[in-house]
Parts: C-alpha cells; sequence; structure tokens
C-alpha cells in the first residue's frame, strides 16, 4: 500500500508540475506577468502545494528549489504509475503522455535538470511556435 501511494503521489506532482508549467507559460506568452499570476492562482481554486513551491520559489528566488529530481527520474516515476495501472487494469492516459513529456524535457533541457525547470521547456516551445506562427 505504501509503495501505491507513493507512486499515485508522484503522478500527481509529476502531471500538476506538468500543467501548471503549460498554463504559466501560456500566460506569460499572453503578456501576463509570472508573479502575480502565481499569486493569484495560489490562492485560488487551483492553488496547490506544487504551485506555491515550486513556481512560487521560481518567481521569488529564481530557482525550482533544493534536492528535487530532474527529467529522468520523473519519468521513470511516471512510467511506474502506468505499470501500476496496467497491473490494476486502470487508465494511465496522464502517466503515459507526463512521461513522454518528462522524457522530451529531458532530451531538451538535460536529463538532471529539476522537474519543475519543465516551465522553461514550455516557454522555449512557446517562443518556437510563435517565431514559426509569425513566419
Amino acid at each position: 500500500m505504501a509503495k501505491a501511494t507513493k507512486v499515485i503521489n508522484n503522478l500527481l506532482v509529476g502531471v500538476v508540475t506538468l500543467i501548471n508549467a503549460e498554463a504559466l507559460s501560456m500566460g506569460v506568452s499572453a503578456g501576463l506577468d509570472i508573479t502575480r499570476m502565481v499569486d493569484l492562482l495560489s490562492d485560488g481554486i487551483v492553488g496547490s502545494t506544487v504551485l506555491r513551491s515550486y513556481m512560487g520559489r521560481y518567481v521569488r528566488d529564481g530557482r525550482y528549489g533544493d534536492g528535487l529530481i530532474g527529467h529522468r527520474l520523473m519519468a521513470k516515476d511516471l512510467a511506474l504509475a502506468a505499470e501500476l495501472a496496467d497491473q490494476v487494469g486502470a487508465p494511465a492516459h496522464f502517466a503515459r503522455l507526463g512521461r513522454q513529456l518528462y522524457l522530451t524535457c529531458s532530451r531538451t533541457l538535460g536529463p538532471n535538470a529539476q522537474f519543475p525547470s519543465a516551465f522553461d521547456y514550455f516557454r522555449g516551445s512557446a517562443g518556437a511556435a510563435h517565431t514559426e506562427g509569425t513566419s
């Protein structure tokens, strides 16, 4: 039970971090201030420890935190979540998609870059998409 709980916790942390990274990147691309977004969203219905800790530290201190695992290890954790889902006959759509995104971040930013730096991946993708759209 403890192992399954840890796997589920890591799934939630990994996927919530990705959606925060994508949403905040979108907001920045739309001209919103990231500090203000994090403050407002943290106090609302979508507020979470993940948002307040990783992105909160980023906007306050310019870093994601200490002792955080890299993209490669987060991809492994999400693979474990997909395996657990297979074992119990549950869907694992977000575990599998999240794993692929962390593998992409690993290739782009480095396997040991802290997993909340997925925000940097989305920011880079947003810039590339914006540039491609204006060509």
